[in-house]
């Protein structure tokens, strides 16, 4: 018992220090007022007039005297933290100095916030703060261990359950700040969450995320492989399994980008030309089907002390596919070769690495119609091109996920 109370002791010592040091020209939510919602700077077509009519009629948001609720005013981590308190119920202490220093120890007591996170509560709450109190809100697995405090995961965790959406088509900006309007969505959203609703994920900032946080968005981008329902089984991802390495090369990989071609809102989908300047290069060469997924893998080769046995390129192998009959058919069934006929693109065509030894591989893989082997399995997999005659021994090929598929 002595131990436990000295470990809140310290916990409170902490936060008087950081909230003394923090405080600063910030002035207390005790200026707003509450309201009916009928602010006459919200308008009926406000993009989040719902989600402020029910946040003023639960009670932790209000108005000003002047009869407007300043949606695009930003808002500090005070602020925002004693909105998250008051709508969640978290119970907090009376009136405090600085004002928030209750509301502060209430969030912190409860590890949605800590205090490696920030300590200056008077600054402006980025999109990235927001993100990691969002998610150790929704998810108390979250509020302990390794992904607590793993900036990136809780921005993807964010996005993926449908809290956090971008701020244009795929575009996250994290750095920027949050608005009131903002805030009083995210917890709206928050709160449809804990009570059990599923919401609608935005798939682009999903998938920005995604690369942001593991350097990969195939399994945002591509459900016929990775879906949880029709391929529930696949190998953990990680970036420690990008990187290939003996005492004569080392590569690694940067990022794994999926595009479907026929998908114009995808913002990567410009990193492609037209679909009539797209083909796929297979034992026969044919134009490139609408059902397509054109996979881009980006990498970067460390060294190469051998280049009489490795030619420099990292390879990617897709594995797993049941070969037809007739390989010369012009149909994709299974993974294949890209070409570009538009100049613009022809770096996408390139094999080799450039001079700072960054290299680029494009695979072209079907969006139906094909059949996995008996194995039931996909695998990607990268590996150290070789020059013909040079011995397996140097083979470094490795897997870096597999996907079992449930027909």
């Amino acid at each position: 018992m002595m131990k436990i109370s000295l470990l809140k002791s310290v916990l409170v010592l902490m936060i008087v220090l950081a909230l003394t040091l923090g405080a600063s020209s910030i002035t207390s939510a005790d200026t707003e007022v509450g309201a009916n919602g009928a602010f006459t700077d919200v308008k009926a077509t406000h993009w989040a007039k719902s989600a402020i009519d029910g946040a003023v009629k639960k009670g932790y948001v209000g108005g000003y005297p002047d009869g407007t609720f300043k949606p695009d005013r930003s808002v500090t981590r005070a602020e925002f933290m004693k909105m998250l308190v008051d709508a969640l119920g978290i119970s907090h202490e009376g009136e405090g100095s600085p004002w928030y220093f209750p509301y502060v120890t209430a969030i912190t007591g409860a590890n949605i916030h800590m205090t490696s996170d920030f300590t200056s509560y008077a600054d402006k709450l980025s999109r990235m703060e927001l993100s990691r109190l969002a998610v150790r809100a929704v998810n108390e697995s979250y509020r302990s261990g390794d992904n607590a405090t793993d900036s990136n995961f809780m921005v993807y965790e964010a996005t993926k359950v449908g809290i956090l959406t971008g701020v244009g088509v795929g575009k996250l900006e994290l750095e920027g700040t949050t608005t009131r309007a903002q805030a009083v969505a995210i917890i709206e959203r928050i709160l449809s969450v804990k009570s059990g609703k599923k919401l609608t994920a935005d798939k682009y900032a999903v998938s920005a995320a995604e690369i942001l946080w593991h350097r990969t968005n195939i399994f945002t981008m591509m459900p016929e492989y990775f879906d949880e329902v029709r391929s529930p089984q696949y190998g953990g991802w990680s970036v420690n399994r990008l990187k290939i390495e003996n005492a004569y090369y080392s590569a690694e990989v940067d990022e794994l980008l999926a595009i479907k071609v026929s998908d114009f809102k995808d913002p990567n989908r410009k990193l492609l030309p037209a679909l009539d300047k797209m083909q796929v290069d297979s034992v026969k060469i044919f134009p490139m089907p609408v059902d397509a997924y054109v996979v881009i893998m980006k990498y970067h080769v460390n060294y190469n002390k051998k280049p009489y046995m490795y030619p420099g390129r990292l390879d990617l192998s897709i594995r797993g596919f049941e070969q037809p009959e007739d390989l010369t058919i012009k149909k994709l069934v299974m993974p294949s070769g890209f070409r570009s006929l538009d100049q613009k693109y022809s770096h996408l065509n390139e094999l080799n690495v450039d001079s700072q030894g960054n290299g680029i591989v494009v695979e072209v893989l079907p969006g139906s119609g094909f059949k996995i082997d008996k194995y039931g399995r996909i695998r990607f997999m990268i590996g150290a091109s070789l020059y013909p005659g040079v011995s397996s021994d140097h083979d470094m090929m490795t897997s870096i996920v597999s996907s079992k598929i449930l027909e």
